[in-house]
């Protein structure tokens, strides 16, 4: 057997309790480990070592922890220290997720205020209905509007006349009327 096996057996078996700790031994010389790497033999190690553990604080002076309801309640203060980690890692995750949707909107929305009219193309959104281009449209007229002279002039082509106005407070007005 490889000395470094033996050694390893042998700090196993000073771990156990003193009533077993023949049996151990000659359980674990009969499994012929070949290396002192062998995960089996670690993990037998570890083992032995936290069954143990108890013993070793109340030998160490720790006697008040070593008891079995002091050692639960160490467990349950670990759990719930897990639990809190794992509840806060859920609310980050959480409140991010949020804050990128709520970004997104905004960021969404502040494209549209700024450059609506180029966006709507990207997305092939519909323009705006309006009334008064409907009802050109459905007696067949083309609106065109160009600055001639410095004045803005209108013109139309179709079934449709347009005629201007005045209110009674002076504003101007342009209506169409047909043929």
């Amino acid at each position: 057997m490889n000395p470094n096996v033996s050694e390893s057996i042998d700090e196993i078996v000073l771990q156990a309790d003193p009533a077993v700790r023949e049996k151990v031994g000659r359980h674990l010389r009969a499994c012929n480990f070949i290396s002192p790497d062998d995960p089996v033999l670690n993990a037998l190690a570890v083992q032995a070592v936290l069954a143990n553990q108890p013993l070793h604080l109340a030998q160490n002076g720790g006697a008040k922890v070593a008891t079995e309801a002091g050692l639960a309640r160490l467990g349950d203060r670990l759990a719930e220290s897990v639990s809190t980690l794992a509840t806060l890692r859920i609310g980050t995750i959480i409140i991010a997720l949020l804050l990128c949707f709520a970004g997104g909107v905004g960021a969404t929305a502040t494209a549209f205020k700024l450059w609506g009219s180029s966006l709507a193309g990207v997305f092939d959104l519909p323009r705006a209905s309006d009334a008064r281009i409907e009802m050109l449209d459905s007696h067949r007229a083309d609106l065109h509007v160009e600055e001639v002279n410095g004045k803005t002039v209108v013109f139309v082509d179709g079934d449709v006349r347009a005629i201007s106005g005045q209110t009674k407070d002076g504003l101007s007005y342009l209506y169409f009327k047909n043929q």
